[in-house]
């Protein structure tokens, strides 16, 4: 009976053993997480939570406020943000300086961060031919006979290297507890699965202030934990009782407010749109500001109709920040503590920030379906030729983020991937970092179109209807299969399957097959006198080496060439019109 007893004791201690060891965290993050300091805090003063809201560009007004508590001498214990209220509430949180923040802000090319497209000398030369062309940026998949767009404009990957490039990797890219951040931290996304609010509390930092301001339609949604989320602000604009359910007893709400578009604004299914998501904030916002007590301070910043997508000028509201809060500065100066006393809680805060991180090794994780990770691997790890680093002498003056960045650009450019994931990994005090590639969900067959029209504003018009299809990773090596046509007044099918010998982008095999018929007009002054219609026939192979800078050829071809002469009632021989040799022919179309 004594051992029965004493064997479902241990039965009952193995199993809470069991089920505590799978919630606690990891050993390394656990370790790291309790060796973080404490945030400072007054004894006699109640704990501040600073709450911000959505609103696109006008968010960088929040700016503006941060400045005047700084000023104030307001230490914060806690903040929870929004959309662009969790980007400017995190990067605080994360240890970012205002000084620091307001330089960046204002370098950030923001036409290039709402695009996915690399930089032209980025972009991995196969991919730039489409830029001698007629054909739309526009891709469409094709897969089982069913052509498929996209889930947003942009997939978001650029904003979220800047965001890492201003946070560092241990503070944006780690698996962490949000409460171990310089300043406990919380960002709010909507689950576009069922419409519930998710308050992120830990994970990967950037991933979670990205999935808070997805906008609809702008912005991919973000996957975390196998959920889609999107922009909070249509749940909770303002998140009052985030904060307040993390125990602060007085709340610095800061409502930025979306006018809602006139009805000459109303001009587009995209504006009406964007007047059902403002329509729907507001609402929430509304119930927010209700949940805010005497003790609370609400600044709202007079915005006017400053746009939330002018985010080339939103340094502009800056000032009309400062301005807002100025008008409850009396409240502030209610919550602000001596200068002693601010300067230990600034100290505390700069002591929980995560230090600098060498890495030690990258590896590209093996969830993806057609991609082969090793060369993904290898592109990444891929170093500058002397060439390149002569021509681009800025790769000497790039951090080792910005290096990595500049690198998975380049790999994102290819076209094989709808974002790239990773995150800060530590195995026994080796940092490494594990980049996971997401392939496109519309791949791995694509669809572009393209229509081109000349004209010399008299008899003759030219147009032409292109379509391209590409099919890429036949096989493990990236071998890709691209067909071109040209239907109208130049008819022209190519066809080239092309094949990579190595991992890393170099040589390769490409044989190829073109059939093209095009017209040759011939003038007398401004007359029309006739034209050749010349066919050609060509099948080739090529051996070549493909890089940043261009791509070098070397093969042979076949082909065959016939034309077909239709000059009314002149007749080729003649002065007046030469015989036509497409070899050797000299003549001026």
């Amino acid at each position: 009976m004594r051992k029965s007893v004493y064997f479902q004791v241990r039965v009952i201690l193995y199993t809470a053993l069991f089920f505590v060891c799978l919630i606690a965290p990891g050993p390394a993050q656990a370790a790291e997480e309790k060796a973080r300091p404490s945030l400072f805090r007054s004894p006699d003063r109640p704990k501040v939570g600073l709450v911000l809201s959505g609103g696109g560009a006008r968010g960088v007004a929040h700016v503006g406020v941060l400045k005047v508590l700084e000023e104030l001498h307001v230490p914060v214990d806690f903040i929870a943000g929004t959309s662009m209220g969790s980007l400017v509430g995190g990067l605080y949180a994360a240890g970012l300086s205002l000084a620091e923040m307001e330089d960046r802000i204002q370098a950030i090319d923001w036409k290039s961060i709402f695009t996915d497209y690399p930089a032209r000398q980025d972009i991995p030369w196969r991919q730039k031919r489409d830029d001698y062309g007629s054909l739309y940026g526009l891709e469409l998949g094709l897969r089982d006979g069913k052509v498929l767009l996209p889930m947003g404009t942009t997939s978001g990957y650029k904003f979220e290297f800047l965001l890492t490039e201003f946070v560092g990797l241990a503070a944006g890219r780690a698996e962490k507890n949000f409460d171990s951040l310089p300043i406990p931290y919380r960002a709010v996304a909507m689950d576009l699965e069922d419409g519930s609010m998710r308050v992120f509390d830990r994970g990967v930092m950037v991933k979670a202030m990205r999935a808070s301001m997805s906008i609809p339609a702008a912005f991919a949604p973000v996957e975390i934990d196998g959920r889609l989320y999107v922009d909070g602000g249509m749940v909770r604009n303002l998140p009052v009782d985030v904060a307040r359910k993390a125990g602060c007893e007085v709340i610095i709400a800061v409502n930025l407010g979306t006018p809602p578009l006139r009805r000459d604004q109303l001009t587009s299914a995209a504006s009406v749109a964007l007047q059902a998501i403002n329509l729907m904030t507001e609402q929430n916002v509304k119930a927010s500001l209700g949940e805010l007590t005497d003790k609370d301070i609400l600044i709202e910043p007079k915005l006017g109709d400053f746009s939330s997508g002018n985010f080339t000028e939103a340094m502009k509201t800056v000032p009309i920040g400062i301005e807002a809060a100025r008008v409850v500065e009396e409240k502030l100066k209610a919550l602000s503590v001596s200068e002693p006393v601010y300067h230990e809680w600034q100290l505390s805060r700069s002591g929980r920030k995560p230090g600098e991180v060498e890495l030690a090794d990258l590896k590209v994780a093996d969830t993806m379906k057609r991609v082969n990770p090793e060369v993904i691997e290898a592109e990444i790890k891929q170093k500058p030729t002397m060439i390149e680093t002569r021509i681009e002498g800025r790769r000497g003056e790039q951090t080792e983020i910005q290096t990595l960045h500049r690198n998975l650009t380049t790999v994102y450019g290819r076209g094989d991937f709808e974002r790239l994931d990773y995150r800060l990994m530590e195995d026994r005090e080796r940092k490494s970092l594990r980049v996971e590639g997401v392939e496109k969900s519309w791949g791995p067959n694509y669809l572009k179109f393209g229509l081109g029209y000349v004209s010399d504003f008299s008899d003759q018009q030219r147009v032409n209807f292109d379509v391209m299809h590409r099919m890429t990773w036949l096989n493990s090596l990236g071998a890709e299969w691209r067909n071109d046509a040209t239907v109208g007044y130049v008819n022209e099918f190519h066809t080239e399957f092309y094949q990579p010998f190595t991992r890393r982008i170099g040589v390769f095999a490409a044989p190829w097959l073109d059939l093209k018929r095009e017209p040759i007009n011939y003038y007398k002054g401004d007359d029309w006198v006739g034209e050749y219609k010349v066919f050609t026939l060509r099948g080739g192979l090529d051996l070549g080496v493909q890089g940043r800078l261009g791509e070098l050829r070397l093969g042979f071809f076949q082909g065959k060439l016939k034309t077909d002469q239709k000059f009314g009632v002149l007749s080729a021989g003649t002065d007046l019109v030469p015989e036509f040799d497409p070899l050797t022919s000299t003549g001026t179309p």
